[in-house]
């Protein structure tokens, strides 16, 4: 073979261009933005609702079957909503908390949780703003944001309920790349919202009902077996519990949260300032911070979102009074997969018992003519 027959020969693996001519590259640009912008027409469209994406979703991610038959198929006046992420419906006995609520009120009391997890702001004000469009509220309570929530990103399912022309007013104010990943993610849950026009999603009643949204876990701390243990709650001042500036029990760390958390927990407070609601934060202690002496907050929240908000919280020292470590640790559990504590069915039982005096003193003042 010469040496010009050896150069005319193909490179050994040689890939084929994608298109043979510039039309089908443009053809085929034109498809790729055609796609990229069909969440666009069909979110602006209403052929799919926020209904049927609260009942699409998993339950993995939250009690959505709880959720989508509160806010779209109840109408009763709501005494006490929680919007509840983890920390807090686990660390909340829902049975406890409606039987001391209706006492207290002498007569039956509503209670929903709307609990999700994996905490998100613009979730917790989306489910806000959708009750809220249908249902009366008297008082909502949500947790506090402890040090752990750094993510500057949506939540990580927020694709399964974001929706073009009910949400996208909302991104006024956010950056470019916030806005783009808005996009991405209905984007990325078009196929899911698609098929749900295609069948049926859930019908069942929910298993949450029972419990008013909230969650008893029997399990253990790290690999340790669950023991059933019930300790008597400490006796607290109710008038000791509300945070105010200069308090000797609260320390405020000023430790902003990322641009997008705060863009939503900032519209979280509004829509409850139009609705004349009340806005209650408890601080749900976490297993790292069960020797403070003081309750650390991360910001002076009724400053940084301009609004009459209340925070209840207990220092960890106190509300552990005269337990060792192993009894503090039989209240707790934790996954392995991801070392994050949440109180167990002793923890929400006992946590419940005592910060509920603190709620009805909190409820009497806020609600309560």
């Amino acid at each position: 073979m010469s040496a010009g027959d050896a150069g005319d020969a193909p490179p050994p693996f040689a890939v084929e261009p994608p298109f043979q001519t510039p039309s089908q590259a443009g053809a085929f640009a034109l498809l790729l933005g055609l796609l990229l912008m069909l969440p666009v027409a069909f979110g602006t469209s209403g052929v799919f609702t926020r209904e049927q994406a609260y009942a699409s979703a998993p339950e993995a991610w939250g009690s959505f079957s709880y959720i989508h038959h509160e806010i779209f198929e109840e109408t009763a006046d709501i005494d006490l909503l929680l919007i509840a992420t983890s920390q807090l419906y686990q660390g909340i006995d829902g049975v406890q908390l409606q039987q001391q609520l209706s006492a207290h009120l002498g007569r039956p009391a509503t209670v929903v949780t709307l609990s999700t997890n994996w905490r998100s702001a613009a979730l917790d004000y989306q489910l806000l703003r959708d009750v809220l469009a249908r249902r009366t509220v008297r008082m909502v309570l949500t947790s506090s944001p402890s040090f752990t929530m750094g993510d500057s990103l949506p939540h990580l399912q927020s694709h399964r309920w974001m929706l073009y022309g009910t949400d996208d007013g909302d991104l006024e104010g956010l950056g470019w790349r916030d806005r783009l990943t808005f996009h991405a993610q209905t984007v990325l849950g078009l196929p899911r919202q698609l098929l749900s026009l295609l069948r049926a999603n859930r019908t069942d009643p929910s298993a949450w009902a029972g419990t008013y949204g909230t969650l008893k876990v029997t399990r253990g701390i790290g690999r340790q077996p669950f023991r059933p243990f019930a300790p008597p709650p400490p006796s607290l001042d109710p008038a000791a519990l509300p945070f105010r500036p200069g308090a000797a029990d609260f320390v405020v760390e000023h430790d902003p949260l990322p641009a997008y958390q705060t863009h939503y927990f900032a519209k979280f407070f509004a829509v409850a300032r139009q609705a004349a609601v009340p806005v209650v934060l408890l601080h749900v202690p976490l297993w790292v911070e069960r020797h403070d002496t003081v309750v650390r907050e991360r910001l002076d929240w009724s400053r940084t979102f301009d609004g009459p908000l209340t925070l209840l919280g207990v220092p960890p020292s106190r509300l552990f009074a005269g337990m060792t470590d192993a009894d503090v640790d039989a209240l707790f559990y934790n996954d392995d997969a991801w070392p994050n504590h949440h109180f167990n069915s002793n923890g929400s039982t006992f946590f419940t018992a005592a910060i509920t005096p603190a709620l009805l003193a909190t409820y009497d003042h806020l609600v309560t003519p």
